[in-house]
């Protein structure tokens, strides 16, 4: 694929249509550039080598997820965008939250939970907790957490899979307010 351009001098060439990248196998030794810190990044407390094929993130305390210094992010992508991902939970330590967010002002988000001994996929809207389901131990320490958002009302969707194929709506929606005011 490609497309045609004429310049002043009426010269025609061919030139690739190129696309920034959306989608990340972590096989990299750096990650990619469509991959953004939200904060000034410790690089002790994230790894792409510990663990080939996966992004690891360590923990940090943080009071809500405006303050989480180990999250990372990518822009949304044209009038509807939806990104999924595979969470394994096997390491999470009490006190610990991991999942995946619609990060801007107010955020929500979907994840695992842990609390003592207890593991709980968590939804949470403007900092609020609106919806939480204990997880079965049956389906072993992986989730698939997905978040689809759109232009049509700007609203994001919260879904999970135990199997990568079939998922479940969970939560409610974000009313987005399409920013972060740091004022």
């Amino acid at each position: 694929k490609g497309v045609v351009i004429a310049d002043h001098t009426n010269v025609v060439t061919k030139q690739r249509i190129m696309v920034p990248a959306t989608s990340d196998e972590f096989n990299a030794t750096l990650l990619g550039l469509q991959w953004q810190w939200n904060h000034n990044t410790d690089n002790t407390r994230w790894s792409l080598t510990e663990r080939p094929g996966y992004l690891r993130l360590k923990g940090n305390y943080a009071k809500d997820l405006l303050g989480a210094r180990n999250s990372i992010s990518q822009r949304v992508q044209g009038p509807a965008s939806s990104g999924v991902t595979l969470l394994d939970y096997s390491r999470l330590q009490d006190g610990d939250v991991a999942g995946l967010a619609v990060f801007e002002k107010p955020y929500a988000y979907i994840g695992v939970e842990q609390k003592g001994s207890k593991r709980q996929l968590v939804m949470v809207n403007d900092g609020k907790k609106v919806d939480s389901l204990s997880l079965p131990s049956a389906a072993g320490p992986r989730i698939w957490l997905k978040a689809t958002a759109t232009d049509k009302g700007f609203l994001a969707d919260f879904s999970y899979s135990l199997d990568g194929k079939v998922y479940q709506v969970f939560g409610n929606q974000l009313v987005m307010g399409l920013g972060l005011s740091w004022t």
